[in-house]
């Protein structure tokens, strides 16, 4: 096998003065690229932890306000049942009884009178005929002949 060694005393300097000028110019337009490329990935980090920070923060405002909201609904709820309590108490006829006798200073009458009407005595009472009421008397009438009706009283 051949083997081929370096000459020592061979100039070699013209061809790495070359290269080297070369590697320099490389080396330089490198190194701008790689700054900016570095900036512009950092830039792009920046941007996308500032708006995880601002929706962190928008979402801490909304709990914020949702528990807020909720101890304010709590408390109507709260105002709410007491005044169905106290609207209950209110309209129980014990209480109006009592306001009744006490400040309107109202008593039960001593006899009860009622008045039962036949039909017979309706239609003499009725002394315009039908055909000559509007028609909306006429359903007002027929309303009130059939919902309203006297009941006789337990005593």
């Amino acid at each position: 096998m051949l083997q081929t060694k370096p000459k020592s005393d061979y100039n070699y300097g013209y061809i790495n003065n070359k290269n080297s000028s070369n590697n320099k110019k490389t080396k330089n337009s490198i190194d701008f690229k790689t700054i900016i490329s570095f900036i512009l990935i950092v830039t792009i980090i920046a941007l996308i932890l500032i708006s995880y920070i601002c929706q962190s923060v928008n979402i801490t405002r909304l709990n914020y306000t949702l528990t807020k909201l909720s101890k304010e609904y709590d408390k109507i709820q709260e105002e709410n049942h007491k005044l169905n309590i106290e609207l209950a108490r209110n309209k129980s006829l014990a209480r109006i009884e009592k306001l009744a006798r006490n400040d309107l200073h109202m008593s039960e009458p001593d006899r009860v009178e009622v008045v039962v009407l036949n039909k017979e005595e309706e239609i003499k009472k009725d002394t315009v005929p039908e055909q000559k009421k509007t028609y909306f008397a006429q359903v007002l009438g027929k309303f009130f002949n059939k919902s309203v009706k006297a009941e006789e009283l337990d005593n």
